[in-house]
């Protein structure tokens, strides 16, 4: 489709004794310069052109594609963490509850105001409300960590750096803090 110039030279020495090709005499040089242009080609180069501008065209709708696939996860998940807390706020509610119920039955029933299968039965509502929280707290962590997937990296702390990646060591440290801070032994 457009023209194509080549330039090109070329020197050297020649003769046919020893000094005369290594005197002055003996130089040889040319200088060319060429121009071609395609008269015919049957639309061939229009349609090379028009093929890598929709090859372009392409890459640029599949860039976008990714990137709104991108902020459609990421604001799946966020949607997912806000509906977890939501879930996981009525869930400790009703383990609070039904804990209460379990304390005033249990109490009921050790002075003989209640027979034992409805101290049992309110321990199994309790028991249940605590399962249900322990998987709605499963439910988030699971969300937390496809939102960290989502984004891409682990979260940054308000003074730039970036936290840490958890080992077997800290997780367990971590760990056994939290079950202290529920048993009460944390200070």
């Amino acid at each position: 489709m457009f023209p194509s110039l080549s330039l090109s030279a070329s020197m050297g020495q020649g003769g046919f004794s020893w000094p005369v090709a290594l005197s002055g005499a003996g130089a040889i040089w040319s200088i060319g310069a060429s121009l071609s242009q395609p008269l015919f080609h049957g639309g061939a180069l229009a349609a090379q052109r028009r093929a890598a501008m929709n090859t372009y065209e392409a890459s640029v709708a599949q860039y976008r594609q990714t990137v709104l696939a991108a902020f459609q996860n990421v604001a799946d998940t966020l949607a997912a963490l806000e509906h977890d807390a939501q879930a996981l706020d009525a869930a400790n509610t009703a383990a609070r509850s039904a804990q209460g119920i379990f304390d005033e039955t249990s109490g009921r029933y050790r002075l003989g105001a209640v027979p034992l299968s409805s101290a049992r039965a309110s321990e199994q509502q309790f028991r249940n409300a605590q399962l249900d929280e322990i998987r709605f707290t499963s439910a988030r962590l699971a969300d937390t960590a496809a939102l960290f997937q989502a984004m891409g990296s682990l979260p940054v702390e308000a003074d730039g750096k970036q936290r840490p990646r958890a080992t077997s060591e800290t997780a367990s440290q971590t760990g056994s803090e939290a079950t202290k801070a529920k048993s009460g032994d944390l200070n």
